[in-house]
């Protein structure tokens, strides 16, 4: 019996798709917009709050050490304590300490040696890969012998180098190379997509414990530990040390305790995590607004086909036969655009892929954007329970006997019930469509600030570059000669070479004075910064020669954090705390800035503070000129000054500032990429919605409308008829999605712009865009309606 039930649905739901093929295709293609849409953005979502990747133990491995930064938690420690855990604690004997080094990478040795190119790479003291679990293609990983004092170079690097500098050479392995200036060998070539902890391409291994300044400073840990009794015991080791710390170090062991976690457990940064949600909720409001855009075409064709339900009802046909039929047919459009969405929310992943891939403000290369089985069962979930939703109105017309009183009337329309469904389901669209547009334009206009504010600088006339430092020694002596060169050249009126480039290179610290404590944008520079990025000062003075090279301990504060420490007094001359960088510091203030911002944040801009400081240490420094003229023009000249002070070293980014600005707000303008086509696709789905309603609303009505012309009706007259009720719920949707955006776009405002109020630009021009797109949509079958010629609807009715 069942099994004949199943035959009948289908052979009903089959009768209903030839009959109207085209509305079928287009409640498709509606319905697949929008769950591609879902499920895309359901991918993306899952990355950005934190999702666990696939090619790691994510269980088994650990990460152990004191929080450092902000966002996301990065574990670390300082050499000696992060060895002398290694050694005592027997679950992390094998950890691997490593460090973010970028490379200056050359070929060749002596005189042969090429120019060298900057390459993102690690300092590791124990074997990263067998923690993580990676084999390589090519040759060995690393071994033990590898990390002892005195070993020979080894390097492994990524996949993606071997191609792109070498030209995927089968040869590769056992090949010298030089990084930063010296020789070491390449034992192994990781397997595509492969990189940690970002998109590092070069792993060179080394013993911390005689790499001398090499090894100073804090190192991130990783270690594997699988047996849950040694994951135990080494939870007890950190909890002791962590209580050695308490009594020797007090309340700063409380505020920063040294912990073991999984290194991808709460791994998100706050920020993305909101940015996820937010596209997730926008996403959900595009499907909803799909589904309903969908369900209106369908049910035109269910309520159009009143009558021949009524007298298939009446000839015997029961009321579960009639909704299967339906039901199946709704089944069958879902399954067809859930296929559909699958297909075209995968080609978007690819896409997504490839782009944060290359993208420095991307993913990690062994994560990437994928459709789990969860996200895919949301989205058919969700498109299943659209297909109920639709069966519900013609179940009730079925139990109140409306369709019988259809096929006593001999109405081939759908009448009145469908006018008010049909409007209350355009209005309904009309909500979905404000929110997704305004969120959208919120976006646009946050995106459009923070890519042309004013961040207090002259920058129109500043080339810069940046250099990266392995020998701390060989780094000096190349900021000192370059400094010099420069200093000699025509048409360099300022010279400054600092660990800080505003928008790129900027630490952060925290400072205190009494009982307040404030984040602050951390920038130690040199006595040309202000010259070359043309700061203004409000009071006090700026570094002089002595300070910079003794790297006194004073500072020049902007208003902000001026205000914030030291309310209406007069800062200059009054000192406070700085905690966090190198080590902490009581700071004299010498001088107060204009307002300055110097780094992108999501959130509200903290203060800036800077610091004397010179090219000492390893790390990436900022090199930055001005010039007279165009930067562009002194590009290539200042490659060749560099390149005859040392072959060894790269500079990158070498070109205006207004380029590595560009470059630096990549994650705002992926965004912006992220909400425009949700924004668009929201408009396109209320436009074509309208015009579906209102076009079978004129299919409906086409007898009406001739009597109306043949009495003399006015086009005005006509249009009031058809718009009066599609109206009233538009201006109430429309009112209705003003209202629910601003708690949408509140938390959106705060968490990625720092922008929490809604802006009024953005809802005027959201109603200036939903007017202009339903006045299109409104447009094709409002001709059709006044072109309806009296004596054809005559004879047709």
């Amino acid at each position: 019996m069942r099994v004949l039930g199943l035959f009948h649905a289908m052979t009903d739901a089959w009768r209903l798709l030839r009959a109207r093929p085209l509305g079928n295709l287009a409640a498709v293609l509606v319905l697949a917009g929008g769950l591609s849409a879902l499920l895309l953005v359901g991918a993306l979502s899952d990355l950005l709050r934190g999702a666990v990747p696939d090619s790691v133990p994510a269980e088994e491995v650990f990460a152990f050490g004191v929080q450092s930064g902000g966002g996301r938690t990065f574990l670390m420690l300082p050499r000696d304590e992060a060895l002398q855990l290694r050694a005592e604690v027997p679950g992390l004997a094998d950890a691997a300490l490593y460090g973010w080094s970028d490379f200056n990478l050359a070929e060749g040795t002596g005189t042969e040696s090429g120019p060298a190119e900057r390459v993102a790479g690690v300092l590791t003291d124990g074997d990263l890969f067998a923690v993580l679990g990676w084999p390589m293609a090519m040759g060995r990983g690393f071994r033990a012998d590898d990390f002892l004092p005195g070993a020979a170079g080894a390097v492994v690097i990524g996949e993606r180098l071997w191609r792109s500098r070498f030209g995927a050479a089968p040869d590769i392995v056992g090949r010298s190379i030089r990084l930063d200036g010296e020789t070491v060998v390449v034992v192994g070539v990781l397997p595509p997509q492969r990189a940690f902890p970002f998109q590092n391409q070069v792993y060179r291994a080394i013993d911390l414990a005689s790499a001398g300044d090499r090894g100073a400073g804090q190192w991130r840990t990783l270690a594997r530990i699988g047996d849950p009794q040694i994951l135990q015991q080494t939870h007890a080791a950190i909890a002791a040390v962590q209580l050695e710390r308490e009594r020797s170090l007090g309340e700063d062991a409380l505020r920063s305790p040294i912990r073991l976690v999984r290194e991808w457990e709460d791994s998100a940064n706050p920020d993305s995590a909101m940015l996820g949600f937010v596209l997730l909720v926008v996403a959900g409001l595009v499907m909803l607004l799909a589904a309903s855009n969908a369900g209106g075409l369908v049910l035109v064709q269910w309520l159009g086909r009143g009558r021949d339900l009524a007298t298939r009802h009446a000839l015997g046909a029961t009321r579960a036969r009639v909704l299967g039929g339906l039901l199946m047919h709704g089944v069958i459009l879902v399954l067809l655009a859930w296929t559909l969405a699958a297909v075209l929310a995968q080609a978007g992943a690819d896409y997504f892929n490839a782009f944060l891939w290359q993208s420095q403000s991307g993913i990690p290369l062994y994560m990437q954007v994928a459709l789990s089985g969860k996200v895919l069962l949301v989205g058919l979930g969700a498109a299943l329970l659209a297909v109920v939703c639709l069966v519900y109105p013609t179940w009730r017309r079925l139990r109140r006997g409306d369709l019988a009183v259809d096929l006593r009337s001999g109405s081939r329309g759908v009448g009145a019930p469908f006018s008010r469904l049909g409007a209350a389901l355009f209005g309904l669209q009309t909500v979905l469509a404000v929110v997704t547009v305004l969120a959208t334009l919120q976006a646009l206009q946050g995106a459009a600030e923070l890519l042309n504010r004013s961040l207090g600088l002259e920058t129109e006339q500043v080339l810069v570059a940046r250099f990266n430092v392995g020998d701390a020694e060989r780094g000096a002596a190349f900021a000192t000669r370059l400094r010099e060169v420069l200093a000699e050249e025509p048409g360099v009126l300022a010279v400054s070479i600092a660990e800080t480039i505003p928008m790129a290179s900027v630490m952060q610290a925290d400072v205190l004075r009494g009982d307040r404590r404030l984040r602050a944008d951390y920038a130690p520079v040199d006595a040309g910064f202000r010259e070359v990025y043309g700061l203004g000062l409000r009071s006090g003075r700026w570094f002089d020669a002595n300070e910079i090279a003794e790297q006194k301990p004073v500072a020049v504060i902007d208003p902000v954090l001026a205000k914030s420490l030291f309310g209406d007094l007069d800062p200059v001359g009054m000192s406070f705390r700085r905690e966090g960088g190198r080590e902490p510091q009581e700071l004299q203030v010498i001088g107060v800035s204009e307002r300055v911002f110097l780094a992108r944040h999501l959130g509200s801009d903290p203060p800036a503070l800077f610091v004397p400081a010179t090219v000492s240490g390893r790390g990436e420094f900022g090199l930055a000129l001005r010039v007279q003229g165009a930067p562009q023009d002194y590009s290539a000249r200042l490659q060749a000054i560099a390149l005859g002070v040392d072959p060894d070293m790269a500079l990158t980014d070498v070109g205006p500032y207004a380029n590595l600005r560009a470059k630096e707000l990549g994650w705002t303008r992926l965004v912006v990429g992220l909400f425009a086509p949700l924004g668009l696709l929201a408009l396109v789905l209320a436009g074509t919605g309208l015009t579906a309603l209102l076009g079978s609303l004129v299919a409906q009505r086409v007898r009406e409308i001739g009597l109306r012309r043949a009495l003399g009706a006015r086009a005005p007259s006509l249009v009031r008829a058809l718009l009066g009720r599609i109206s009233i719920w538009g201006c109430g949707g429309l009112l209705v999605g003003i209202a629910f955006a601003f708690a949408l776009v509140h938390p959106m405002g705060d968490s990625v712009y720092g922008r929490s109020p809604l802006d009024w630009f953005s809802v005027l021009g959201t109603v200036i865009v939903m007017l202009l797109a339903l006045a299109l949509a409104v447009a094709l079958p409002l001709r059709r309606a006044l072109r309806i010629e009296p004596t054809e609807a005559l004879r047709d009715g």
